[in-house]
């Protein structure tokens, strides 16, 4: 595997600072978080819009913001960030894991449902991208708040109106596509085919690779407890998960001694699934946390090209 390059690790850099920062749940800390980042990420940043999440069972829509880099006059970049998973109404969205069709792709239930519907998220973002019609759309969050944001795309949520260029970036976030195992699309879907995509997966994070693994454990365990085999199908789905094609990968601190490596199209399943060569090092969140994310990617830039 080659390395990956500066570009792209300070893309991802950029990113887990935008996503760490959505994670305030107040203007103030938000616009402090925001004042944060080193300034030669970006520059001029100003909020645009923020939602938190609502405390309501009814309504417990994503969490995110809307901000804009450039001084008085157009902006050079819009960003909208996702938060990542925070609270148990987001506990509840990962595990809406049934797909749902949208245009011509079929996504992660969970993920999708909190961004069709979402008035205020696409009014917010369409007047900013009219405002800014020359900027660059960069969309990003960490873990939950990544995967909504490859939703996002992928799914063509970006208004028809804006005809930029679009960049993703994932840290540490789980597969949204769904697509039959022996017939999956080459290109993905049309909402893809416009944007640069980034997916970030730490040295042993299992969160990437959650979705589309396989689950040969799972299926004995479900088959063996009474009344539990009918999860049957739920096991299916979660294998039938992929990240979306032409998605760069890029494996960070892969082997415990710093760098990031950015895979092959035919080796993404090697790193993104959960294998036998992540048996003794995988566990849950001891590599998914944001702080982690952010040593390894600048510990990678002090090695890169």
């Amino acid at each position: 595997m080659q390395s990956a390059s500066a570009d792209v690790l300070h893309l991802g850099l950029l990113a887990a600072r935008l996503s760490q920062a959505a994670y305030e749940e107040t203007h103030h800390g938000l616009m402090t978080a925001l004042a944060q980042v080193p300034s030669e990420m970006v520059s001029n940043l100003s909020l645009v819009g923020f939602t938190i999440q609502e405390k309501d069972y009814k309504n417990f829509a994503p969490q995110w913001y809307v901000a804009r880099e450039g001084a008085d006059g157009a902006a050079s970049r819009i960003f909208l960030v996702f938060r990542g998973a925070y609270s148990p109404f987001d506990a509840l969205r990962n595990l809406c894991v049934l797909p749902f069709a949208h245009g011509d792709g079929q996504y992660h239930g969970g993920f999708l449902g909190g961004l069709t519907g979402n008035n205020k998220l696409n009014d917010t973002l369409q007047k900013a991208l009219y405002d800014n019609p020359c900027a660059e759309l960069f969309v990003t969050g960490h873990s939950l708040g990544g995967a909504m944001a490859l939703t996002y795309v992928a799914a063509g949520l970006v208004p028809d109106t804006f005809e930029g260029c679009v960049t993703a970036v994932a840290i540490g976030s789980p597969a949204v596509l769904y697509t039959d195992p022996k017939n999956r699309s080459v290109q993905g879907p049309a909402g893809a085919a416009r944007a640069r995509l980034l997916a970030f997966a730490n040295r042993a994070d299992v969160v990437p690779r959650v979705l589309g693994s396989p689950l040969a454990v799972s299926r004995i365990l479900f088959n063996s407890i009474p009344n539990l085999s009918h999860f049957q199908g739920v096991l299916n789905s979660l294998e039938n998960y992929s990240h979306i094609p032409r998605t760069q990968v890029v494996w960070v601190n892969p082997n415990g001694k710093g760098g990031a490596l950015a895979p092959l199209s035919d080796q993404h399943d090697a790193v993104l699934h959960v294998h036998k060569s992540f048996s003794r090092a995988l566990y849950i969140f001891g590599d998914h946390g944001l702080e982690g994310y952010i040593r390894g990617i600048e510990t990678a830039l002090e090695h890169a090209v």
